[in-house]
Parts: structure tokens; C-alpha cells; sequence
């Protein structure tokens, strides 16, 4: 009897529920995850550091377009020459002041400029002082389409982002006059003050105005938008990558200081006096209800006889039980009476007892090894009954 006793003290102290094994292999788990995580997180806040520079750098380079375009267009209206400028759909139409070259009125034009020049086109607006039955509008301009030889370098101007040079190159060529490349003769064109009356319904209006000015500065700056666009959309989406794999890391050292105070509790046992521990489980045994206590194949068992409930004057038979400790879960059976399949009023069918307020108490001296605080409690609950919330009522069990 004393060698089984001395036994089932030396198993306890060895960690009965081989906790120690497990949390030691779950530190060892934690660990390496902790390890695996730094190198990325290291890594990927230096990129996000990059990304937020360059996200940072962009937004100012948006900045200084939106203002290049800002004044651009402010020189173009207010340049000589020009009488009225708008802007939609990528494109600007300038409208000119009348057009005079030798004492000729030539007559105001409309200039309509792509985004990408890649059409330009010149429309005299009074179409009474157009040549040529009407097709050619300035002497170098016919149908609507510039004839100078340099129209590609002008082109070349609005690619570099040059758009007052641009305009102002244009409207000082329709002031000019090249004999020599022109379409048609300067003398087609009435001199000033013998031009044929305009109907008021072809009249082109005189009202200077600029309007389109926050479309044209958007399009200017678009291309350098999209970039800020797409610099903050990485930088979001690294961000929130970043998130996860903090709250991963933060998530795994917690468990790994969880798991390595209750290792540290458990392995504290064998530090115990050993004939206390032995007083501890002998208290145990020697309770009139306790069939038999065991610790063995990594859990422990507690075999009980009938025990007796007295609830309202009536005295209840419960039981014997038979309760397994394993490191996760408490168990208990019967082979007597089970009313509804529960074997105790708190315990359910399934053999998972209901603690109520002392859940985690039991939860807390199960994690850290307080084998004997587990057994007290287990009995305690056992002889226990109330009418809050039973699996079933104490008075479905046979009374003694």
C-alpha cells in the first residue's frame, strides 16, 4: 500500500497530464514563429518606410503640376493675342483677337489643340473673309488644317509640356504672311475697313472669357495623380499586410508567455515537499466518498461511491462516479442513475460538468498543475446541487 502510494506521489510529481511535454513543445512552436515573423516584419516596415517617402515625394511632385498647369493656363489667357480659351474633354480651344497682317483683316480664328496635338486645327470663325470659295480660312491654313512646314516642332513644344509656348507660337504664325508657302495670295483678304458686312447670326462672339481652367489643370496632372494614386494603394496595402503579421506575432507571444509561466508553475512541483503533497492526496483518499485515486497514462481518475444530496428535506442517490483529468478536459460518468443521459443535475449528457462561478478557478489549478486543488474541488462540486439552471432537476434521481 505505501509502495502504491509513494507511486502515485512520484507520478504527480512528474507531471501526471504530461503537460510538460506539451507546453515544451508548444514554446518550441511559438518560438519558431516569433523567429519566422521578425525577418518579415523587419523587412517589410523598412519597405513600407520607402514607400511612405516615396508617396510623400510624389504628392509633392502633384503638387508642383497642379500649379505648373495652374500657370499655364493663367499665361495663355492673359497673353496677347487671345481673346477667349476653354478647355473640356483633353482638349483647348483658343480663340484669337481679329487677325491682321499688311492692312488685311484675315479674321478670328478658332484653334482647337488636342492633348497630344496630335490634329491641330484652325477655324476662321468669320467665314465671310474666307478664300477660296469659302475652303481656306489664312493663308497657310486650308480646310482647317495649319500649312507650316514647323508645325512638327510646335507639336514637339505641347509634348514637353509647354503649352503658353505652344499657344503663343500659333497665334503669332496666323499673324504672319509667306508668299512663297502660302496658300493663297495675301490680296484675297479685304483690307481694313472695306470688309464685307458679317450677318449678326455669323458673327463670332467678342466676349472675352476662360472657362475649363480645373479640367485643364486635372488632365495636366493626371499621370502624376495615378502615381500618388498607386503609391498610397501600396502603401495601404502593405500597411494592412504589416497589421496582420504584428497582431500574428503579438498573438504568439502571448501564448508563448502563457505557456511558459505554466510550464514554469508545473515544472515548480518537484520543488514541493514531497510529504506535504503526500498529506495533500492522503486528505484526498481518506474522504468517505472516494472509491479510489489513480494517476496514470498521462491523466488522473477518481472513482467515487454513492453519493448522497440532500435537497428541500429529501435525500437524493447519486452515482458512483468515475471523473478523468486530462490536461484539457474534466469527464465525469456514472453507472448509476442518469436521468435525461446527465449522471449529476450539473453535468451534462455528454459528461461535461458545469462549474458555474468557480469555472475559472478550476481552469487556472488545472493549467498550472494544482492536482490536489482539482480533486477538492471535484468532490466538492459532486455533493453540490443547485436549482439554478440544472442540466436536470436533482428530483429525477431515485431518493435514498
Amino acid at each position: 500500500m505505501e509502495n502504491d502510494r509513494l507511486r502515485r506521489l512520484e507520478l504527480q510529481l512528474r507531471d501526471p497530464l504530461g503537460q510538460k511535454a506539451a507546453l515544451e513543445a508548444r514554446l518550441a512552436q511559438f518560438a519558431d514563429a516569433l523567429r519566422e515573423l521578425s525577418p518579415s516584419i523587419e523587412d517589410e516596415t523598412l519597405h513600407l518606410a520607402a514607400l511612405e517617402r516615396e508617396a510623400f515625394v510624389a504628392d509633392l511632385l502633384y503638387d508642383a503640376a497642379r500649379e505648373r498647369a495652374e500657370a499655364d493656363w493663367d499665361s495663355i489667357a492673359a497673353s496677347l493675342g487671345v481673346e477667349r480659351l476653354y478647355y473640356s474633354r483633353k482638349a483647348m480651344v483658343v480663340t484669337t483677337a481679329p487677325v491682321i497682317i499688311q492692312q488685311r483683316l484675315i479674321g478670328r480664328f478658332a484653334v482647337h489643340i488636342p492633348r497630344y496635338a496630335a490634329s491641330i486645327a484652325v477655324k476662321n470663325l468669320d467665314q465671310a473673309l474666307r478664300a477660296g470659295k469659302s475652303v481656306i480660312d489664312h493663308p497657310h491654313v486650308v480646310a482647317s488644317k495649319p500649312q507650316w512646314p514647323e508645325l512638327q516642332f510646335l507639336a514637339a513644344l505641347l509634348a514637353k509640356e509647354d503649352p503658353p509656348s505652344f499657344v503663343l507660337s500659333i497665334v503669332a504664325r496666323l499673324g504672319r504672311y509667306d508668299p512663297l508657302t502660302a496658300a493663297c495670295p495675301i490680296d484675297a483678304w479685304p483690307l481694313v475697313g472695306e470688309e464685307p458686312p458679317v450677318p449678326p447670326a455669323a458673327r463670332s462672339p467678342t466676349v472675352p472669357f476662360a472657362r475649363g481652367r480645373d479640367a485643364f489643370v486635372s488632365d495636366r496632372a493626371a499621370e502624376q495623380l495615378m502615381a500618388v494614386r498607386n503609391l498610397k494603394g501600396e502603401v495601404k496595402t502593405l500597411r494592412a499586410k504589416l497589421g496582420n503579421e504584428m497582431r500574428r506575432a503579438e498573438a504568439a507571444l502571448r501564448e508563448y508567455k502563457a505557456a511558459y509561466e505554466r510550464l514554469a508553475a508545473i515544472r515548480g512541483l518537484p520543488g514541493r515537499d514531497p510529504a506535504a503533497l503526500a498529506a495533500e492526496w492522503d486528505v484526498i483518499e481518506s474522504d468517505p466518498v472516494v472509491a479510489s485515486l489513480r494517476a496514470h497514462d498521462g491523466k488522473i481518475v477518481l472513482a467515487t461511491h454513492t453519493i448522497q444530496i440532500t435537497h428541500r428535506g429529501e435525500r437524493y442517490l447519486l452515482g458512483p462516479f468515475l471523473v478523468t483529468i486530462t490536461p484539457r478536459l474534466i469527464l465525469v460518468k456514472s453507472s448509476g442513475p442518469r436521468p435525461g443521459g446527465c449522471p449529476h443535475p450539473h453535468v451534462s449528457a455528454a459528461g461535461e460538468p458545469c462549474f458555474g462561478n468557480v469555472s475559472q478557478l478550476m481552469r487556472n489549478a488545472l493549467g498550472e498543475g494544482q492536482f490536489t486543488t482539482v480533486l477538492t474541488q471535484m468532490l466538492e462540486f459532486l455533493r453540490s446541487y443547485s436549482s439554478a439552471a440544472p442540466y436536470v432537476s436533482i428530483e429525477e434521481f431515485p431518493r435514498a
